[in-house]
């Protein structure tokens, strides 16, 4: 507008305004209520409908059998699937703080490594005690069994020796109670003074190699000082 407003009003709905200017002109602009948008929107989106009648959506029934090689437009969106990791049932009674039926379960897998570290796990939670307390006789024999085969492997000996020892401890009370666990307890006994005699056999033998390395070492050194006299007094002698 060239020339300066002198008069101004509005519709009462809002879609116009009227401007009067000095010379007489009158300027008048209109423009689209909300709901007028939504209506010209709906209104595409129902033409947008009709057009797509004969494509193949995923919510008719032509989509689903367009073939496994069918490629994607580029309006649809992939998802991603995730595969969901199924835990053993060790670890589901880990969850679940059952330390006394993961350690069981463990030891059912038949995999020694397994079993070394759920033993491990639970002597970094600190609930091995409570792992293997109150046990029933049936349970008691099957944890006995896998400490007596794995007690003489040096890869398991270390953790074996320590729950060998709280087995004595907490149950040695009820010795003579049961045959199969006396027999059992007798076993790992047995097993373990064989353990502890090859053991002091080997400490025996480390401690004679020592002193025969020893013994080696000091003669090799009379033998070196001897010669260096030697040679020592042949040259006196030349001169």
């Amino acid at each position: 507008m060239e020339s300066p407003p002198i008069a101004f009003d509005i519709a009462k709905n809002s879609s116009a305004y009227a401007v009067g200017t000095n010379n007489g002109e009158i300027v008048i602009r209109t423009f689209q209520l909300e709901d007028e948008k939504n209506e010209d929107e709906l209104e595409g989106i129902m033409l947008n409908i009709e057009s797509n009648e004969g494509r193949s959506t995923s919510k008719n029934y032509k989509y689903f059998y367009r073939g496994a090689y069918a490629k994607a437009s580029s309006d649809e969106i992939k998802s991603v699937y995730t595969k969901r990791q199924t835990l053993q049932e060790y670890e589901k009674y880990f969850k679940q703080f059952d330390y006394r039926s993961a350690l069981l379960e463990s030891i059912k897998t038949n995999h020694p490594e397994i079993v070394l570290t759920v033993l491990e796990e639970l002597v970094q939670r600190n609930v091995l005690t409570l792992a293997i307390s109150h046990l029933e006789p049936d349970q008691l024999l099957f944890l006995m069994d896998f400490v007596k085969s794995r007690v003489s492997n040096p890869k398991y000996s270390k953790m074996m020796l320590e729950v060998s020892s709280l087995l004595i401890d907490m149950y040695s009370c009820v010795i003579g109670l049961n045959k199969e666990v006396d027999k059992s307890f007798k076993e790992l006994k047995d097993i373990l003074e064989k353990e502890y005699e090859l053991e002091a056999g080997l400490i025996a033998l480390k401690g004679m190699i020592e002193a025969v390395k020893s013994a080696a070492l000091i003669t090799q050194c009379s033998q070196l000082t001897s010669l260096s006299k030697k040679k020592k007094k042949k040259k006196k002698k030349k001169k």
